[in-house]
């Protein structure tokens, strides 16, 4: 009787170094890109529950590992396995393949392992588990920006800073990403996938999952559209729940503004990601513990979505495609679609809203608010005309609130 001969991975001494090399010491997840893994001993064909390619989870510590899915192996040889470089590995939405060791299982056992670094993962959808996934475009909720709401009543002046900051570091500093914020008159009883409302809200511990500091929502907020590369996806509803009942004192104080930064790094459709050793992590790392700063290639992989979403999207009817807008500064955006610039903004004893058309004339009914939500003043303004009523105010954060062409305008302003 024939017996068939099984050796463990890497025992024979000519075998010892079971993987070779890897095709790239570096790569992107959740864009299509291709790793090859040289070496021997793989088997002759993939046998699903038999063989994986074992790899670290980025949405844990180093120690969880996850598999790449059976799906995006593309090809398994005894000599030569190639697959895409997935930023979903489990289930739908879940476990992006994250910078670390890579190795091999087969029936036999494990593989050595080289170690890859992804640059950045971005977010990815499988209709089926069975499918390869699709990458997922960004789209707006409203036809001229993503706007993002916030009610000021019970947060305080720091979280506000964290939301206001956050926004204009990515829009004006990195990515140019067209979204602002706007204050809501109304608190939020709930998020909703479907309203159109992108919100930012602090919520009780058992709205977002267990150990975790803030949560962007995802994967039933995916949609799907028909494009003229068939059926793609996409999200066009962003709500920002964070744990008001966290624990914070394990994450160190200087650690606390990049938290909003960090979000919003989820809301370019970025997955977590980071280096393979580095004191100074990716905004996009799982743990807020560590020190985070948005690095080149959380910025490299937020352009990358913008600039493929309009090829994803390509055809999709109703579906407002992200756009990019220009910036002169990190405060706010003084081009927007309605020509008005906030001058000087920081400012010290006064400030005009100057109008890029010079004939408008009408009063225009405004009001200022501090950032719990108190009216401090109001009434009609003229374009271009200095405003003082902050004069004698504290220095700080304020915002104001035109009526103006029948929108509800918020600008932010900054008194030295």
């Amino acid at each position: 009787t024939k017996m068939k001969q099984r050796y463990e991975i890497g025992s024979d001494q000519s075998a010892r170094d079971y993987i070779n090399s890897l095709s790239g010491k570096s790569v992107k997840a959740g864009v299509g890109e291709i790793l090859t893994i040289t070496g021997n001993k793989f088997g002759n064909g993939f046998v699903e529950g038999e063989c994986y390619i074992e790899v670290n989870n980025a949405d844990h510590a180093p120690s969880n590992k996850t598999k790449i899915p059976a799906p995006d192996i593309i090809s398994w040889t005894n000599t030569e396995i190639r697959f895409y470089v997935p930023s979903t590995t489990i289930g739908k939405t879940a476990g992006p393949m994250e910078s670390g060791p890579v190795k091999v299982v087969n029936y036999c056992g494990s593989s050595n392992t080289k170690e890859v670094e992804v640059e950045y993962a971005v977010l990815n959808y499988r209709s089926q588990p069975n499918q390869q996934a699709k990458e997922v475009g960004l789209a707006m909720n409203t036809p001229s920006e993503i706007q993002f709401e916030y009610y000021t009543t019970g947060m305080d002046e720091d979280a506000i800073t964290m939301i206001e900051d956050g926004l204009a570091a990515w829009r004006c500093g990195h990515t140019e990403i067209k979204w602002k914020t706007t204050v809501s008159g109304t608190t939020f009883s709930t998020h909703d996938a479907t309203d159109l409302r992108n919100i930012i809200k602090a919520v009780p511990a058992n709205q977002v999952p267990l150990g975790f500091a803030g949560v962007l929502t995802g994967g039933p907020y995916i949609k799907s559209c028909t494009s003229s590369n068939g059926v793609s996806y996409y999200v066009n509803d962003i709500d920002i729940l964070v744990n008001k009942d966290i624990n914070w004192t394990p994450f160190p104080p200087s650690n606390h503004p990049t938290i909003m930064k960090h979000e919003l790094g989820h809301a370019h459709l970025l997955q977590h990601a980071s280096y393979l050793s580095s004191l100074d992590e990716k905004i996009v790392h799982y743990s807020y513990a560590v020190s985070q700063s948005i690095k080149p290639e959380d910025k490299a992989g937020g352009l990358h979505v913008l600039s493929t979403s309009p090829i994803i999207l390509n055809g999709c009817s109703g579906v407002d495609v992200v756009q990019k807008m220009a910036c002169t500064n990190a405060v706010e955006d003084s081009s927007n679609d309605f020509g008005i610039e906030v001058i000087p903004n920081p400012f010290g004893s006064y400030f005009s809203l100057m109008f890029s058309e010079n004939e408008y004339s009408v009063p225009i009914p405004y009001k200022i608010l501090n950032l719990y939500g108190v009216e401090i003043a109001g009434g009609s303004l003229m374009p271009n005309s200095p405003i003082t009523h902050l004069s004698d105010k504290p220095s700080g954060i304020y915002l104001i609130c035109l009526l103006f062409e029948g929108k509800s305008l918020t600008f932010k302003l900054v008194k030295e």
